[in-house]
């Protein structure tokens, strides 16, 4: 991650725009499994979408914080954001099988 807390913030929000686009696109071809599988893994996006804007939520609070308090801020973003992204990535495997 970078070191300076505006390029830090700006690398979450791409990510997040990437994640919004991949669960879109999940969206899309989960259509094409069992019904079952729809509603889990529709339940699944949903749960990441909320996940996920709880990210952008705690982005744009680290973006107001100070620079000099925002280091405090970022080992806890840090650990949120590892693990959405594990949560992220095994959901893309699942839907990948």
């Amino acid at each position: 991650m970078p070191d300076t807390r505006d390029a830090f913030v700006e690398n979450l929000k791409k990510q997040i725009d990437t994640w919004n686009a991949e669960l879109k696109n999940a969206e899309d071809r989960i259509q094409s499994a069992t019904k079952d599988a729809q509603v889990e893994w529709e339940k699944q996006i949903t749960t990441l979408r909320s996940q996920i804007d709880e990210a952008q939520n705690k982005a744009t609070e680290l973006s107001q914080q100070s620079l000099e308090t925002w280091e405090s801020y970022r080992g806890d973003m840090e650990k949120y954001w590892s693990a959405l992204k594990s949560s992220v990535e095994h959901f893309q495997k699942q839907i990948n099988k």
